[in-house]
């Protein structure tokens, strides 16, 4: 039948065939973890870019209030509730005239991530004249 040599020789074919199969499974497991963990990875980047973009946004309706007080009644001095809804919330953090202008900040909150924007305001001026507006 076989003798001891050939028997010898199939055994190590077949080691070296089934340890192929083993490291090659091995790499292409490992390549589909790295690139399914790269897909999460951008997915939350996402979702954090898109809170952020939410934060502004609420940060951008407070200031528009402010504004709107400001050309109501020119002697507003800011402050009042935070405006809130499902998805977040805004505040009008300060309004400060001083030199001919009004400096405005306002805040935007979504699930923790923060954004502010400072607006700047001739005082006195009908129709407002905005001179700045800018996140910082």
């Amino acid at each position: 039948m076989f003798n001891k040599r050939e028997l010898a020789t199939n055994t190590q074919i077949g080691f070296i065939a089934l340890t192929s199969v083993i490291v090659i499974g091995a790499v292409v497991v490992l390549l589909i973890i790295g690139i399914f963990g790269g897909a999460v990875g951008e997915m939350e980047r996402g979702v954090e870019k898109e809170k952020g973009e939410k934060a502004l946004s609420w940060a951008n309706l407070c200031m528009e209030v402010a504004l709107n007080e400001l050309r109501n009644d020119s002697g507003y001095e800011g402050g009042g509730d935070p405006i809130t809804g499902a998805d977040g919330s805004c505040d009008i953090l300060t309004l400060e005239p001083g030199g001919g202008t009004i400096t405005i900040t306002t805040e935007g909150e979504v699930s923790g991530h923060i954004r502010r924007i400072e607006v700047k305001v001739k005082e006195n001026s009908n129709p407002l004249n905005v001179t700045s507006w800018q996140e910082i």
